[in-house]
């Protein structure tokens, strides 16, 4: 029976770190198609020096490319926007209501920026917004590319000459890394701004000082730490959408492989947010 045990716990064990590697070849592989470093699916030689030997992220030129970043950036970013205002605004009003009359109690105006925007910038946005791309972006992803596996298109792609990596998988992971932190950005601004509006009557604080302790308390590494946790749970929502995606081998499988994403994703985004605390950030 132990003996059985560990043979189980050995294989999870085994499947998982397969899963894992199998991801991060997929995001390299992308990463090094977008530098165009090596063309995809062909040898040096079976073509033309001069065409083996492209600029650096050369393929970015491609129209076919370049069309599907934005086509991304639109999927992931831009049709999010709607959802990310009235998050930002119902976060944003609870949240400065909150502290606002708590601080007020306290009679600590000072502190208002002090803890409100760090508050907001560092842990709020980010999380908030990796969450809506986690809904929002992950089944389509995994839809997305099941559909391409299901039919077989990585073979059309490469008569025409483009990789899958450099055609699929870059524009989604390249979108998520640009989206999500220009989301987290302004989810940060309408929160705490609009937040005021709808609740910011009820204190007696003037907006002019209310944006002066904001600005007062907010520091540059606020914002650094703002991109890069959003860019980190950005790769933590994609990477695993895009892997489940590729490994769909049957329509009857997509639904399966988009609970396996959406549940890999809330533990990487939990991960994520685990190796900041940590590193105090």
């Amino acid at each position: 029976m132990a003996h059985s045990f560990v043979e189980r716990v050995g294989a999870a064990a085994l499947h998982r770190l397969n899963g894992l590697r199998y991801q991060g070849s997929l995001f390299l592989g992308a990463f090094f198609a977008l530098l165009a470093l090596h063309p995809e699916d062909a040898s040096p030689e079976s073509i033309p020096e001069t065409q083996y030997k492209q600029p650096l992220f050369g393929n970015l030129r491609n129209p076919a490319i370049l069309k599907a970043l934005l086509a991304e950036l639109h999927a992931q970013a831009v049709s999010s926007l709607p959802l990310i205002t009235c998050l930002a605004l119902a976060l944003g009003s609870i949240v400065v209501n909150l502290l606002l009359s708590l601080l007020t109690q306290l009679d600590a105006y000072d502190s208002i920026g002090e803890y409100l925007a760090p508050a907001m910038l560092r842990e709020l946005a980010p999380l908030s917004c990796a969450l809506v791309m986690l809904l929002r972006s992950a089944p389509t992803i995994v839809t997305g590319c099941g559909i391409l596996s299901l039919n077989h298109e990585a073979t059309s792609l490469a008569n025409m000459g483009i990789g899958i990596a450099a055609y699929r998988h870059a524009p989604i992971y390249l979108a998520a890394l640009i989206g999500t932190p220009l989301l987290a950005l302004y989810f940060s601004l309408f929160s705490l701004i609009g937040g005021f509006f709808i609740f910011g009557y009820l204190h007696d604080i003037t907006f002019d000082s209310y944006m002066d302790q904001l600005l007062y308390g907010t520091e540059f590494t606020d914002l650094i730490i703002l991109f890069l946790k959003a860019a980190c749970m950005a790769l933590a929502v994609s990477t695993p959408a895009v892997a489940h995606g590729m490994r769909v081998i049957s329509p009857h499988d997509v639904g399966p492989r988009i609970v396996s994403a959406l549940l890999q994703g809330v533990g990487y985004i939990v991960g994520v947010e685990i190796l900041f605390l940590a590193g105090g950030m």
